[in-house]
């Protein structure tokens, strides 16, 4: 029960599975040391006084029941994991397990131990077959798991979205583009702000640089631009920039904002695609902190569409919600109806709007990146305490 939780993280699983391995493994050693040296007593602990010196192989049971502690971890590990396959193996090796143990108690211990040792080295060797789907992109391992979207707000549709960010672009625009402790209610520093949009693409640049992709560009996409703090900041490093977002509203903030020189160019776009634009009329797209708030089709709609408007060569680097971390406003988002946290960020939060969110696993981003004709370079993904979600960041490339 410990584990589980972080067992259905993929990007923490491995390294969860060996550590719980190694530590129920140092338990077992323990506990089967000490049902060999204090067995009798043991005995008449558990049994009671009628066990009282009664020559019992504790340490034998001690080990089976050691072993299927083990197995056990593998078998949440692989449930976990989606592997219905695996899972599968491994609860037909359970019932192997115990129908050979109980149909031994007539055999000699010796042979009701080996038997339970047979079958929980089969159960291992299922929970431990090799994982599908695993593959590398650039120097970032890309986690199997679920194929597809899973919206908490599942049912919303792009015309809610819309008018959504509208509203909040009419009440609080910098703060609903990038919540922060304290600048709410208009109170964010319109410096900071534009500030905290260069250091996002600065270290973006950076990041681009160790993989040997551009850093500076003829023309820039900026989807879901906001009030336009990244597109200024990408105006530094390109020609021209479009920022394109689904709130007017959001887009008069940007343009009373803008310090480009006339470099950025803010349009609306009220269509769920990009079709006002030409194939390959960029060579760099960008877009963080916008598609986790879209409706799962829309999102995948959108990941061709990135793809077709890049140039070939260009690059994209888009910002998705995997899952939600496994902490109690994270369980709160996985478990809780849609439309229940919808309301409580209205009654209790004072959103003036909700802020819905799509998790998007990684599996699924690649498959859509791939079947749209793009590859996947490169991918950061990152635990945020903040929105109590796991978040991941592609860089992407067309041939």
């Amino acid at each position: 029960m410990l584990v589980l939780p972080r067992l259905a993280d993929p990007g923490d699983r491995a390294r969860t599975v060996r550590v719980a391995l190694a530590v129920c493994a140092g338990l077992d050693a323990l506990v089967v040391v000490g049902a060999a040296v204090f067995g009798p007593q043991l005995a008449a602990l558990i049994g009671g006084a009628q066990y009282a010196g009664a020559d019992l192989p504790m340490w034998r049971f001690a080990l089976v029941g050691s072993l299927l502690a083990l197995v056990q971890i593998l078998l949440f590990s692989r449930i976990a994991h989606g592997d219905r396959r695996s899972a599968a193996l491994i609860w037909l090796a359970v019932v192997a397990e115990v129908a050979l143990v109980a149909g031994g108690l007539r055999w000699g211990v010796g042979s009701v131990v080996a038997a339970a040792v047979i079958a929980t080295g089969l159960l291992a060797l299922a929970g431990l077959r090799s994982r599908r789907g695993a593959l590398s992109a650039g120097t970032t391992r890309i986690v199997s798991g679920p194929t597809r979207a899973a919206g908490r707000f599942a049912g919303m549709s792009f015309d809610e979205v819309r008018r959504d960010w509208t509203l909040l672009g009419e009440r609080d625009p910098l703060w609903a583009v990038y919540v922060a402790p304290g600048t709410r209610g208009g109170r964010w520093d319109v410096e900071e702000f534009l500030a905290l949009g260069r250091s996002d693409v600065a270290a973006t640049r950076s990041w681009l640089a160790e993989l040997g992709r551009p850093t500076s560009w003829t023309r820039a996409l900026d989807f879901g631009c906001g009030a336009g703090r990244l597109s200024q900041a990408l105006a530094e490093h390109a020609d021209s920039v479009v920022g394109v977002d689904v709130s007017a509203p959001m887009l008069a903030t940007a343009r009373s904002l803008d310090r480009s020189g006339g470099r950025c160019d803010f349009v609306l776009n009220e269509a769920p695609d990009l079709r006002r634009f030409a194939d390959g009329e960029f060579d760099l797209v960008y877009t963080a902190l916008v598609l986790q708030h879209l409706p799962a089709d829309v999102v995948e709609g959108y990941l061709a569409e990135f793809v077709r408007v890049l140039a070939p060569g260009g690059t994209a680097v888009l910002h998705c919600s995997t899952s939600p971390l496994w902490t109690v406003k994270g369980m709160i988002w996985r478990f809780a109806p849609a439309r229940l946290i919808g309301l409580g960020q209205r009654l209790f939060l004072r959103y003036p709007a909700p802020m819905r969110m799509t998790a998007m696993p990684q599996r699924r981003v690649v498959d859509l990146i791939r079947a749209a004709g793009g590859s996947v370079e490169a991918i950061q993904s990152v635990d945020d305490r903040s929105t109590h979600w796991r978040l991941s960041t592609y860089v992407i490339t067309r041939p």
